[in-house]
């Protein structure tokens, strides 16, 4: 695996672009449950922890295989083991965090969805043997489950906050 301190150095122009931002219902909720405001943690405050993550839908099930396929880093950062809830509640012991979950997509053009896709630190680069055949199967899901000449990358938008002791 790479080192994580170069992961995104060469992707940043695809992650502005094409990475996913935040529901608003979310940023209500930290509002209104933990005083969210524009400063960082003051002593005694909330601790949030927030990531989307990718929803079960047929898109997301084709673009997942297609990951396992042809990029070989995908299972080193993939997030659901590291996101599991029995690691963020020690995470947040012996406080016991509130979790709080929100649908939210993103609505891409095969070139955002290409964009997105490469805006991913697992992604294989052009230089890589599997990055055209990963593209071609992009190409592949992208006809598939196209509407209109779009497709949904649904997620749900994760919540983790409390307080730390």
């Amino acid at each position: 695996m790479r080192d994580p301190k170069k992961r995104f150095s060469d992707r940043v122009e695809d992650y502005v672009r094409y990475r996913p931002g935040y529901p608003s219902a979310m940023l209500d909720c930290l509002a209104s449950e933990c005083g969210l405001g524009p400063s960082i943690l003051r002593p005694g405050g909330f601790v949030a922890l927030i990531w989307n993550q990718r929803k079960e839908s047929p898109f997301n099930d084709d673009y997942e295989a297609m990951l396992h396929l042809f990029a070989r880093e995908y299972a080193h950062v993939n997030e659901r083991d590291r996101a599991a809830e029995p690691k963020l509640r020690a995470f947040f012991a012996p406080s016991v965090p509130e979790l709080a979950r929100f649908d939210h997509e993103q609505l891409f053009d095969e070139q955002g969805l290409r964009g997105r896709l490469m805006s991913s630190s697992y992604a294989p680069q052009a230089v890589d043997p599997m990055h055209a055949p990963m593209m071609q199967r992009l190409t592949e899901i992208f006809a598939k489950h196209a509407s209109g000449g779009r497709v949904a990358f649904p997620y749900e938008t994760v919540v983790w906050y409390g307080h730390l002791a």
